[in-house]
C-alpha cells in the first residue's frame, strides 16, 4: 500500500494541471496508459506478494508439524486484505483501458467549472 499515495497524488496532478483546458489526444492517450500501467503493475505486485507470503505461512505450518487452526487467522489478515487492494488497483487499471471511461478525455475533463 506504500504506491497508492503516489498513485493518487499523480493522478491529482495530472488532472489538476489540466483542468478547465482541452488537452490533446495523443497527450491523454499517453497520460491514461501511464496511469493505467502503474496501476497494473501495482496489481501484480500485490497479488504476487500476497500470495507468496500466504504460501510461506502455509509451507512453515505444514513443514514443522505446527496446528494450521493457529495460523488461520493470520492467514486470513493478511490474505483478504491484499485481494481487496488487488482487486480495486485491477479495477482502476481497467477503467484506464476501457474506451469511454478514460481519465482524461480530450473532450470532457472531470473538473471542468
Amino acid at each position: 500500500m506504500k504506491n497508492f499515495p503516489a498513485l493518487f497524488c499523480a493522478e491529482i496532478s495530472f488532472n489538476a494541471k489540466f483542468s478547465n483546458q482541452i488537452v490533446p489526444e495523443a497527450l491523454a492517450n499517453t497520460i491514461n496508459a501511464a496511469l493505467s500501467a502503474a496501476f497494473f503493475m501495482s496489481f501484480a505486485t500485490t497479488l504476487v506478494t500476497t500470495v507468496l507470503i500466504a504460501f510461506r505461512i502455509y509451507t512453515v505450518t505444514k513443514r514443522d508439524g505446527l496446528s494450521s487452526r493457529r495460523f488461520k487467522h493470520v492467514m486470513d489478515i493478511v490474505i483478504q486484505p491484499g485481494a481487496v487492494y488487488a482487486l480495486s488497483q485491477f479495477t482502476a487499471a481497467m477503467a484506464g483501458e476501457v474506451p469511454g471511461s478514460a481519465t482524461l478525455n480530450p473532450r470532457n475533463i472531470a473538473f471542468d467549472d
